[in-house]
């Protein structure tokens, strides 16, 4: 009986991810317990409101959430960017099935994004946090727009103090001066 249900249920859900109106496929990319196949193919829905959906939804699988990351749809990768370093907060370094390798793919793609909203909503995001891949991390340190690069400068652990004096070396606007002076520890033991 129970099993019945299930399939019913699976049924019902993929038969409005495929002919479903506009609004019920965007309600079932919000449902977290939807199945993890129908919130893949949602994520490639015509629709943005139903990717958005799907971006924003802490269910969606990863191999969902890397196709998002390229999405021509600004607001459903700012979606991304919000829930991926939420996310990033909550991983193991040391996860072993592959997740946390294939956040940081994800992370990379928002990290490159030609949009700063997308790269500000991630250096807010991961500002304090010790599992984000160094690279990525200068590179947001660097970043040209300050919103992107000051909640770096100021708060991330993972900036060593000859890189914060190569980064003032390079040029930087007085906004990432003022940020770097406001770390507690630079030039500490």
């Amino acid at each position: 009986m129970n099993i019945e249900k299930t399939d019913t249920a699976y049924m019902k859900a993929r038969k409005i991810a495929s002919h479903g109106d506009v609004e019920a496929r965007r309600q079932l990319a919000e449902d977290k317990s939807a199945p993890l196949e129908i919130l893949y193919f949602l994520a490639t829905d015509e629709e943005p409101w139903v990717r958005k959906a799907v971006a924003a939804n802490p269910a969606a699988p990863v191999q969902a959430d890397f196709l998002l990351s390229n999405d021509p749809d600004a607001e459903t990768r700012t979606n991304l960017a919000s829930k991926v370093g939420r996310q990033l907060g909550e991983l193991d370094q040391e996860d072993t099935s592959g997740t946390y390798a294939k956040i940081h793919k994800i992370l990379e793609n928002l990290v490159n994004d030609q949009l700063h909203m997308v790269r500000s909503i991630i250096s807010d995001e991961v500002k304090r946090l010790k599992n984000v891949p160094t690279g990525l991390v200068s590179k947001l340190a660097r970043d040209a727009e300050t919103s992107v690069s000051i909640p770096i400068l100021e708060h991330s652990p993972l900036l060593e103090d000859s890189e914060l004096l190569n980064i003032i070396a390079e040029g930087v606007q007085d906004e990432a001066i003022t940020a770097i002076a406001r770390r507690k520890n630079v030039g500490g033991d």
